[in-house]
């Protein structure tokens, strides 16, 4: 089946395209502001359609590469979330795992996507740890998602626009948010960074201070290391916030009983695996319920059963080069901030990050030698 497609965002909301949407007839369609914590610069809004005497709600997303610094600073001139569904990636993506957009629409030189309100379903925002179980079945979803794409060159496609290693990886590096917010292009997140880089260099391990300055001035050492390993379809932004649970069943030879929501593709790209793996780990580092290796080794596991299985030397370099370029390289400086909370139990627990993330980084930093 093909993705719905609109030439404008009037025809797409329009009683006649949200009835070839949802195959059915529309009775009326209403469109507001949308009020959720949202960092990216693009806009969100509720559409809420009422048919058969129910109402379903929609969120209408609008892309701009004028206002959001992650499509800006990834050259996302395709528009990749959209293309990703356009291009039927997100079709392809195994049972378990689900994208809630169900029509796209031109507007102007953009697009605009509409998805399924899944803001009920998604993980609650909270400071308590993620139940265990909850946390083995994202990480086996994610698996499923990346033995599915291993390997498949269909993702070289530039209509697909997936971002480019060199800028998924230095999206946020010092160089990164210092020219942005020198040059006026200022937003909180790039502020964040600038800080949070100064403060690393002042209170991280001097040698691991030193392999991120020699990554960022040099992307090819790394680049390289990379490209031993195998390369799949990577999420980017895999983090608790763009994750959910839907409890439509699933395809009979899951065994499972809930499919995951994944939310926000906009730093997708082709790399290693691992990239998804170490992000995860540095931006959900307080919810985790396990400690960091422990919750690799879960996803080592549901890797290998999904047909993928690592020996320990390929394991060993893959993992260490992939927290280097997909947690350190692009947090360590949201690692650098939590060093200095106010808070005493928060601060010592953010120093332990601190000290594990540059343990991770010298060792990354052999491999590129």
């Amino acid at each position: 089946m093909e993705a719905p497609l609109f030439a404008s965002v009037e025809e797409m909301l329009s009683p006649n395209g949200l009835a070839r949407i949802l195959g059915g007839q529309v009775e009326s369609v209403e469109v507001g502001p949308l009020d959720v914590e949202h960092y990216s610069g693009n806009t969100l809004e509720q559409v809420r359609v009422r048919r058969g005497g129910a109402t379903t709600s929609f969120v209408l997303k609008r892309f701009s590469l004028e206002h959001d610094w992650i499509m800006r600073l990834t050259h996302d001139y395709a528009v990749r979330e959209v293309a990703l569904f356009r291009g039927g990636v997100f079709r392809r993506l195994p049972g378990e795992c689900w994208v809630p957009i169900v029509a796209a629409a031109r507007n102007g030189q953009s697009w605009t996507s509409l998805m399924v309100d899944v803001s009920d379903f998604l993980i609650p925002s909270s400071l308590a740890p993620l139940p265990i179980h909850d946390l083995r079945r994202y990480l086996n979803h994610l698996a499923a998602a990346h033995a599915r794409f291993m390997g498949d060159e269909s993702l070289l496609e530039p209509a697909l626009g997936l971002s480019s290693l060199e800028d998924f990886i230095l999206i946020l590096s010092a160089p990164t948010v210092r020219r942005e917010v020198e040059q006026g292009r200022t937003h909180v997140v790039l502020e964040m960074a600038v800080r949070g880089w100064e403060i690393f260099e002042a209170v991280a391990k001097p040698e691991a201070v030193q392999v991120i300055k020699n990554a960022q001035q040099d992307l090819g050492p790394l680049l390289r290391a990379l490209a031993h390993s195998p390369h799949t379809l990577v999420h980017g932004d895999f983090k608790l916030a763009n994750l959910g649970s839907w409890s439509q069943p699933l395809p009979r030879e899951t065994g499972e009983g809930l499919r995951t929501i994944m939310l926000d593709w906009q730093d997708a790209t082709c790399g290693p695996p691992l990239l998804d793996i170490a992000y995860f780990l540095a931006v959900n580092s307080t919810r985790l319920p396990v400690s960091k290796g422990e919750a690799v080794r879960m996803y080592r596991a549901s890797l290998a059963a999904h047909g993928y299985a690592y020996t320990d030397e390929v394991w060993a370099r893959d993992l260490g080069v992939g927290l280097l370029a997909g947690g350190a390289m692009r947090l360590g400086w949201q690692k650098a901030l939590g060093t200095q909370s106010e808070d005493l139990a928060a601060r010592t627990k953010g120093n332990g990050e601190l000290r594990w993330w540059s343990e991770q980084i010298v060792r990354a930093g052999r491999w590129l030698k």
